[in-house]
């Protein structure tokens, strides 16, 4: 248990209190002695009231648990926060008048959105069923979620005191909250280099292969040498190669970082949001067009991807701090790479994304996204497109 108001309210409402008790003694003023006698027993009532019903519930409270549902849904669905004990309930049915309860989950992203439920223990719900909580969510609320805290809370109904009973939470994630594709995605057009990956074993039929063996009965009669048997009588087999067609590949880059010398903190995580959308869109689209991709962003793993995946692996990526320059995971040169990313003043050569394009791949293309169009607003304009000349001039793309 700990006593989690500011110490500044409780000691200034006693200091009043003790001075206006103080001087209607000395000055034998009735209503001042009064008002000090009622203030400082207003004071002790809920001081002691709070204590109490904080050791009443504290064992209780410890067996409560938050279920999250859904845990990993696209941003913009409801979330319901159902309350519920691993024990018996019955001493939440207990409450003292002037005493508020309530249980408080928070839950924060790695780039610090913030998710919170504060659920009433009020006797009269307990008594029927355990309460439940359900917020809304946008397209903004997109990330992982983790528990930062989950506490019971009390608090008197004038704000002098507040106790809360810390609980145990869970450290892994508790809600993934996956992105929607972007309605007006950036236009794509696609080559067919990259690199090649095969997926399934298949013979190739070709009349140019020589290596044969005697037919034995089971063997597939469709790769019979038909031309060999009218020549020799004898049944042969074609022993064609194992070796499925190559199917391109794309690797398809994220670059989170943010420029916070040009925009907030809460643009930064708004336009990852909308780079996270666009990468989607992308994805999906090459999937339809039966690319394999890879996707990766600063600080993670290469991630292989189809339609069923994707979504939820571009619900990790936040918003990071251009200078914190965290770097790419290896890419292979075979590798075709497509780079989304968010305009920033001009970089260094020895940033994350100046390393990357720097590097030799069999193919690169650079898209950014417009800020003036995501954060609707024209002083965003000069940037992007000073940014889209400059990597188009150095680089090429």
């Amino acid at each position: 248990m700990t006593f989690s108001k500011g110490l500044s309210i409780p000691i200034a409402s006693w200091t009043i209190a003790l001075l206006s008790l103080g001087t209607g003694l000395y000055t034998k003023e009735i209503i001042l002695t009064l008002t000090g006698a009622l203030s400082l027993s207003i004071l002790f009532w809920y001081l002691l009231s709070l204590w109490l019903l904080s050791q009443i519930y504290s064992k209780e409270a410890k067996t409560l648990r938050c279920t999250i549902s859904p845990q990993d849904a696209p941003a913009g669905t409801p979330i319901q926060f159902q309350l519920s004990p691993l024990g018996s309930s019955s001493v939440f049915r207990f409450s003292i008048p002037g005493i508020v309860s309530r249980y408080e989950l928070k839950l924060r992203t790695a780039d610090d959105k913030i998710l919170s439920a504060a659920i009433p223990l009020s006797p009269a719900r307990v008594k029927t069923s355990f309460p439940h909580l359900t917020i809304g969510t946008d397209p903004a609320s997109r990330g992982v979620y983790f528990t930062e805290f989950s506490q019971v809370a009390l608090y008197d109904v004038f704000g002098f005191y507040r106790f809360s009973i810390p609980l145990r939470h869970h450290r892994a994630e508790e809600l993934i909250l996956r992105p929607k594709p972007a309605q007006d995605g950036i236009p794509l057009t696609f080559h067919s280099g990259g690199s090649t990956r095969r997926e399934e074993q298949t013979y190739q039929r070709t009349e140019e292969l020589t290596e044969h063996r005697p037919y034995i009965p089971g063997d597939d009669p469709r790769r019979i040498n038909w031309k060999l048997f009218g020549h020799s009588g004898d049944l042969f087999i074609r022993q064609g190669e194992q070796e499925p067609p190559p199917i391109a590949e794309y690797v398809l880059v994220l670059d989170t970082s943010v420029d916070y010398s040009l925009y907030s903190q809460e643009e930064g995580r708004l336009l990852v949001d909308r780079l996270c959308e666009e990468a989607l869109a992308i994805a999906l689209d090459l999937s339809r067009h039966h690319y394999a991709i890879t996707l990766c962003f600063p600080g993670s793993d290469l991630h292989e991807t189809d339609e069923a995946t994707v979504s939820r692996i571009l619900a990790y990526p936040s918003a990071i701090d251009l200078h914190a320059n965290k770097a790419f995971p290896d890419l292979p040169a075979s590798s075709s790479l497509l780079i989304v990313a968010i305009p920033r003043t001009l970089p260094a050569s020895s940033s994350a994304l100046s390393m990357l394009l720097a590097g030799h791949f069999a193919h690169k293309k650079l898209h950014s996204i417009n800020p003036s169009t995501v954060l609707k607003t024209s002083k965003y304009q000069n940037y992007y497109e000073a940014f889209t000349r400059y990597y188009g001039q150095v680089h090429g793309i």
